[in-house]
């Protein structure tokens, strides 16, 4: 088997067909058709069924295409690094970060790993828990620090890194500042955060409570939005402690003293398993590892 061929399953996957994949690449429709050829006989199985209404994968290219894509992903990076090192030019890292390992997390890291290679680039991305995995397992991701309640799966390593305790944010003018009970906040409205930075484990609260669903009148994903909201409106949010402790020391924010508790979200370092992270992924990881014990002092 060789790259090309892989190559050429994956182009005429993604653009629906022989005649499209041969247009886009410039090759011949006869040179894709012969590599399609030769990796079926590789792998002994028909990976495309072919018909006037274009192709479509076979049960056997559905279980190939996530690890075409993986392995494309690997070598395009191959030759990115090696051609990099040659010509003096920068290289990345690309790590997922949820909203509040963002704010706790990312300085720290970012100065770290800056110092220890300042010519490379950290590529920080958000997503939803299947965005994420998907990323980890296709390779476009390098890492992720992520909550466990943002379940990606099977075929991760998984690290805890720190855990943060939830609480009501407001700013401090806020009417209903000095509640100290969640039925108080029945009438409240609210930013809805990411699922999977606590979202349903305060719901779980609720309903045990007896209280209602939250009026939800906007959803955020950056932690920006978030902080802007929260300032500038009269919104409540649910929100890591550590991730707006500046912001409560300053005054700007406060925590709303309730006598109710609200779970402890738990943020893990996940990596794709079975594969090797290059030098400068461990170096991003190291960091992340390295920010998180601090933030448990």
């Amino acid at each position: 088997m060789r790259d090309v061929q892989l190559r050429d399953f994956l182009a005429v996957v993604d653009t629906g067909g022989i005649r499209a994949a041969a247009r886009k690449s410039g090759q011949s429709q006869a040179s894709i058709s012969r590599n399609l050829a030769a990796l079926e006989r590789y792998y002994g199985a028909p990976l495309l069924e072919r018909s006037a209404a274009g192709i479509r994968l076979t049960e056997s290219g559905q279980l190939l295409l996530p690890h075409a894509r993986l392995v494309s992903v690997e070598l395009e990076k191959a030759r990115e690094e090696i051609s990099g090192v040659a010509l003096g030019r920068s290289r990345m890292v690309n790590v997922a970060v949820s909203a509040s390992g963002e704010a706790v997390l990312l300085a720290r890291v970012v100065e770290r790993f800056h110092a220890r290679h300042p010519d490379a680039t950290l590529h920080i991305a958000q997503g939803s828990p299947s965005q994420v995995a998907a990323g980890l397992r296709e390779g476009t991701l390098d890492l992720a620090a992520f909550p466990s309640s943002g379940v990606l799966g099977q075929g991760f390593t998984c690290q805890r890194l720190f855990s943060a305790d939830l609480i009501i944010a407001a700013r401090p003018h806020h009417p209903q500042v000095g509640v100290t009970r969640l039925a108080q906040l029945a009438c409240a409205k609210w930013i809805k955060g990411a699922s999977s930075e606590g979202e349903e484990s305060v719901l779980r609260v609720l309903r045990l409570a007896g209280l209602p669903h939250p009026n939800y009148i906007v959803q955020r994903e950056s932690f920006s939005a978030l902080l802007n909201l929260l300032l500038r409106t009269d919104l409540l949010a649910t929100v890591t402690r550590p991730s707006v402790a500046p912001f409560l020391e300053a005054g700007s924010l406060v925590e709303l003293p309730l006598y109710e508790r609200l779970p402890a979200i738990v943020f893990n370092l996940y990596a794709r398993e079975g594969r090797s992270l290059g030098k400068l992924a461990e170096s991003v990881a190291s960091e992340l590892r390295r920010a998180a014990r601090a933030q448990r002092r």
